[in-house]
């Protein structure tokens, strides 16, 4: 069943009920309302009775057996014509039986009574009762009923009719989307929807479908200018190796300078070429999933220290300060991921920062949240390259990062953890006098043990 049908059947039945429930309680209010006109009728009409049958005198019409020549039933037949067709008049003495009564065709069982006591010569006090079946009003109350039942079901057939036409004009606009959508070449995501002048619904669809091609076409783009970039990054390690294999093939044997000086350019191509692999692993693996937060504690002093230690030993040459306030330094982040981060950011000041030079690290436990600051009296980064320092394949000087060993992911992927995990990064850096990379990172409040 297709949406208009759905629809359709929907808004009908909603109709449907409703009409159901108000006629119904039209129908019994009227049928209440026309049961109280009745009996005031009835009540006037017997007022208008009762005014007669005290102008009446009554002669003895039959003896009544039994109760002696003085007590003589009444007689009414000059008030039949005050009477209606269903209706009955009766007189009722004080012990309840009936004096006299005249009946114009009434029916069944009596609906509506109204009685009044009234005295006759003769007869002492006597109840005059007028009665009526359904008949009488029941007409009305049948007609009313049987032109709302019968609305009721016009209504719900021309409720469904109008309500298919409504849902089919609705949803013609969704159809026009999916038909444009069907006709768009499947490798050209440039193509987005025409925009409805109205600013609808349909508007809204359509806006954010052409965001969703948005959002399809860069995430594309980048996949395209990833695997540009990794091929390329590829391309010149693979070329050296080749280039130096070919020269062992040619001079190797006869030259041992030629044959050390090549192996020793094909191990470092390996290298390189293994440390792209794992960071473009690690790229793979936070474009798939994210960063799990809250599930494994670490603590980030004591990873410091560590990355410190390591540090102070690969560059002795430079000066390694780190300072750290008292607290807790428990972050919910595996430390695999705060290891990339820290790491990187500690290797490349000292990488680049000269002979001589000094790197200084702060650690500071706040509330919420514990921020690292790296410090260094290196070279520096140019202004115009800051904004872009955090790309993917970026480098500032390509020559300078191939000879000191870099892929330029390894910055992209710390902004991409720091991303994931909820953290802050940012970079200020004056050409020639150093960089200051400043790292906030959540704070875990509880006790991960509890």
């Amino acid at each position: 069943m297709n949406f208009t049908k759905k629809t359709m059947l929907l808004i009908t039945a909603v109709i449907a009920c409703i009409l159901i429930v108000i006629n119904s309680l039209v129908f019994v209010l009227y049928r209440d309302w026309s049961a109280r006109s009745e009996q005031r009728l009835l009540q006037a009409q017997l007022n208008e009775v009762k005014q007669r049958i005290t102008n009446v005198t009554f002669l003895p019409s039959l003896l009544h057996p039994g109760r002696g020549l003085k007590i003589f039933q009444p007689d009414l037949d000059s008030l039949e014509s005050s009477l209606h067709k269903g209706q009955r008049l009766q007189l009722i003495d004080k012990h309840g039986d009936t004096l006299a009564k005249i009946d114009r065709g009434m029916s069944g069982e009596a609906v509506l009574k109204a009685e009044q006591k009234v005295s006759l010569p003769a007869y002492g006090t006597v109840t005059l009762e007028i009665a009526e079946d359904r008949g009488a009003y029941g007409a009305s109350v049948r007609q009313v009923g049987t032109f709302l039942f019968l609305g009721t079901l016009l209504g719900i057939v021309l409720t469904g009719f109008s309500s298919y036409i409504i849902a089919k004009r609705t949803i013609a606009p969704v159809r026009q989307i999916a038909e444009r959508v069907r006709g768009m070449d499947e490798g050209l995501l440039t193509e987005r929807l025409e925009l409805p002048k109205q600013r609808d619904e349909i508007y809204v669809l359509a806006d954010t479908f052409n965001q969703l091609l948005e959002r399809i076409h860069a995430g594309v783009e980048r996949q395209k200018q990833f695997i540009s970039d990794a091929s390329h990054e590829l391309k010149t390690p693979l070329s050296i190796i080749e280039g130096h294999a070919k020269l062992l093939i040619r001079w190797g044997k006869e030259k041992p300078e030629v044959l050390e000086e090549s192996l020793g350019y094909i191990l470092a191509e390996t290298a390189r070429i293994q440390l792209l692999s794992q960071q473009l692993l690690m790229e793979a693996e936070l474009e798939e999933r994210p960063v799990s937060v809250g599930q494994e504690w670490t603590d980030l002093a004591e990873l410091l220290q560590q990355i410190v230690d390591q540090g102070g030993s690969l560059y002795p040459e430079v000066e390694l300060a780190y300072d750290r306030s008292e607290g807790s330094y428990l972050v919910g982040v595996s430390p695999v991921f705060l290891q990339q981060v820290l790491q990187n950011i500690v290797i490349n000041a000292l990488k680049y920062t000269p002979e001589g030079g000094r790197v200084h690290i702060t650690a500071f436990s706040g509330l919420g949240e514990i921020a690292v600051r790296v410090t260094d009296t290196g070279i520096g980064i140019p202004f115009e390259d800051q904004p872009r320092i955090f790309e993917r394949f970026y480098r500032v000087d390509p020559s300078r990062n191939r000879s000191s060993g870099g892929t330029g992911l390894g910055l992209a992927i710390v902004k991409k953890i720091m991303d994931r995990i909820g953290g802050i990064i940012s970079l200020e850096s004056t050409p020639g006098l150093g960089t200051s990379v400043n790292m906030t990172f959540p704070k875990v409040i509880a006790n991960p043990s509890i």
